[in-house]
């Protein structure tokens, strides 16, 4: 399987013939959607963990002999 930005960037390269490299990876930048539709909902709101606070432990004191 091809790597999916390769081949945005030839196709992109095809389309504008005779420009430079740099100049074509520029353009392919601008129009390359990443992946698919794996963050469909971006406005989802997660929900936050509480971080329960835990008890101090007592100092047991050593005793001295």
């Amino acid at each position: 399987m091809t790597n999916p930005w390769l081949a945005h960037v030839r196709k992109t390269m095809r389309e504008h013939p005779g420009n430079s490299f740099t100049l074509i990876l520029k353009r392919a930048n601008r129009t390359y959607k990443k992946g698919g539709n794996k963050n469909k909902n971006k406005n989802k709101k997660k929900k936050k963990k509480v971080k329960t606070r835990k008890t101090k432990r007592k100092n047991k004191k050593k005793k001295k002999k």
